[in-house]
């Protein structure tokens, strides 16, 4: 069983060959959980917030993205709590053929879980994660509805270090609208704790 609350916004604007985009988020929910027979009651809250600047840069365009999570989750003698800073930048450009996109990321996670004595713990209890991601693609109109794809993500995250992500896709777009795409790539998922 859950009761709470739950609002959110967001504006946008245009300025001449700029855009902008704001929004945020907020809830606050107390929730049973039934562990037991009575239930035992959490309270879950947090919130976040998104700015995104986008402008022409050149033959394409440019876009820049920071993003703001906060979560906290009480119960009694428990407290997850994690903030999330996440700053990105990407360029997309068109070059006769080729629709090329590259860009960059960082990410900071700090997280703290505390529980009583002999409960599920994680050691150590605070801890300060990070992702950090450079990518580049081209996107590459081989013929009329035929679409090579090649990229590469490089990343460095707190748990695995350095992982390289490579895709290559071909896509065919059928008359009448139909597409038809195989993928091969390497991938990775960023662990959490």
């Amino acid at each position: 069983r859950s009761e709470g609350a739950r609002a959110g916004a967001r504006a946008d604007w245009a300025a001449g060959e700029n855009s902008l985009t704001v929004q945020a988020d907020v809830f606050d929910n107390q929730v049973t959980i039934n562990e037991n027979l009575l239930g035992t009651q959490a309270h879950v809250r947090g919130g976040n917030a998104l700015g995104r600047w986008t402008r022409p840069l050149g033959d394409g365009e440019l876009q820049v993205q920071a993003y703001y999570d906060r979560f906290e989750r009480e119960e009694p003698g428990t407290l997850e709590r994690s903030e999330t800073w996440d700053l990105s930048v990407q360029h997309a450009v068109a070059l006769g053929r080729h629709q090329l996109v590259f860009g960059a990321g960082h990410r900071v996670v700090d997280s703290r879980f505390r529980t009583p004595v002999g409960g599920a713990t994680l050691d150590p209890p605070d801890r300060t994660l990070t992702l950090t991601n450079v990518f580049a693609q081209d996107q590459i109109a081989l013929a009329d509805g035929l679409t090579l794809t090649l990229g590469a993500k490089f990343e460095n995250n707190s748990f695995s270090g350095q992982e390289f992500l490579p895709n290559v896709r071909l896509a065919w777009r059928r008359p009448g609208g139909d597409l038809v795409w195989g993928s091969v790539g390497r991938a990775s998922r960023t662990p959490n704790r």
